[in-house]
């Protein structure tokens, strides 16, 4: 299973599910590298973020086509875009999946993938699960206790408590970043570094995190640096102290 991501933690995590359900994960950071990649080894599916600097998720779709691989590719990402999503049915993709991703709904696709995949049929040709897309609405405040449940499950209190502290250490290193940033915003160069952000804190789990770099990322010209340090601090705070009364989790 070749995951395609520049998120080293999405990489982490997703790969982390795919181990779960018994598949062997191998990962690349680097989506330039692609072809060299798809084309020295075997993989029964490619699991793809959509918006990486370098080759997008469509256009991973459409090198696939090209090189006449019978490879499903299944694309994630934090948009959930109409026009995305017809571009990924039309390019050949055989699903597409929004962040946060729900566990049960990728050990579903994965085992279709593996049995359908090469005859390229698309995911549309199955019948979903009734009421799946209610999976991916945020039911709490601070942390999305749907997608926490399901990983722990899955993977483990050991394993998301490892990534979700890795998430914290980025962004740690992200925030004295944002220190050093004038008062004035960090104007839309920032967005990459907000998208990322968004897509990590959605697939942990932590929804106000990901709804404040969703506006941080979507707002012209970018948040005001000296505010926006001042809240995400409180809602890290929050969101960690969450973590530590309602799951037991060891948060530093």
């Amino acid at each position: 299973m070749l995951i395609v991501d520049d998120d080293s933690l999405s990489v982490k995590l997703t790969s982390n599910l795919v181990s779960s359900f018994n598949y062997e994960p191998v990962c690349l950071y680097n989506s330039q590298e692609f072809e060299s990649k798809v084309l020295d080894g075997e993989y029964m599916a490619i699991i793809t973020d959509f918006e990486m600097p370098n080759i997008s998720g469509l256009d991973i779709i459409k090198k696939v086509a090209d090189l006449n691989l019978d490879i499903p590719v299944i694309l994630v990402t934090g948009f959930g875009n109409l026009n995305i999503l017809k571009d990924a049915w039309s390019y050949g993709a055989f699903d597409f999946i929004t962040k946060p991703i729900n566990p049960r709904y990728l050990s579903e696709v994965l085992l279709l993938a593996s049995q359908f995949g090469k005859e390229k049929i698309s995911r549309p040709s199955f019948i979903k699960e009734k009421n799946t897309e209610e999976f991916f609405k945020p039911k709490g405040d601070l942390i999305n206790d749907e997608i926490i449940s399901n990983f722990l499950q899955v993977v483990g209190q050991d394993t998301y408590v490892e990534i979700v502290n890795d998430f914290f250490k980025d962004l740690n290193s992200t925030l004295d970043i944002i220190q050093s940033v004038d008062e004035v915003g960090f104007g839309n160069a920032a967005r990459p570094i907000f998208h990322q952000l968004r897509g990590a804190s959605a697939n942990t789990g932590l929804a106000a995190l990901e709804r404040e770099f969703k506006r941080a990322e979507e707002m012209d010209g970018g948040p005001n640096a000296a505010l926006f340090f001042k809240k995400i601090l409180v809602l890290i705070e929050e969101t960690k102290n969450l973590l530590r009364t309602k799951y037991n989790l060891h948060i530093p």
